[in-house]
């Protein structure tokens, strides 16, 4: 088999012969390459088998476990007067605990990856070189609006 390749269609072709159990008179209408395909079939055979037989070791070993089941309560019909329904409060107050630790997760994490500096003391803590000048913030945004 080592070196040996089959098209895509003689691949299929062979696989199909598989499945109908190979025997060496089927193949005599088909183009396959003989070296090629006597490496590949009984590989592709031996492989088959091998998935078959582990499946069914697996569903024999499934099939032989002691499978034991005990009732813990009875059934019983909902009460149509007493319907459940959802308690506001404690939804509220766990959905605001949420959104407070997610939000405070986030700024954590933002804050983290800001590598931006923010000082002059920062920029000259960094670069070793004293800073010449700076633009000085105004405020306002790039759009003025009136």
């Amino acid at each position: 088999m080592a070196g040996h390749r089959l098209c895509q269609a003689h691949a299929l072709h062979a696989q199909a012969k598989i499945n109908t159990e190979y025997r060496g008179s089927q193949l005599r209408g088909c183009a396959i390459h003989k070296p090629c395909l006597d490496g590949y079939l009984p590989h592709v055979h031996y492989k088959a088998k091998k998935n078959e037989y582990a499946k069914a070791k697996t569903a024999e070993s499934v099939a032989k476990k002691q499978v034991s089941l005990t009732q813990l309560d009875t059934a019983s019909t909902p009460n149509v007067d007493e319907p459940v329904r959802p308690i506001l409060w404690i939804n509220t107050a766990v959905s605001a605990v949420v959104a407070l630790l997610l939000a405070v997760g986030y700024a954590f994490i933002a804050d983290y990856y800001d590598h931006r500096f923010k000082t002059v003391e920062q920029i000259e803590d960094y670069l070793d070189l004293p800073v010449l000048g700076s633009v000085q913030n105004l405020g306002r945004g790039i759009i003025v609006r009136k």
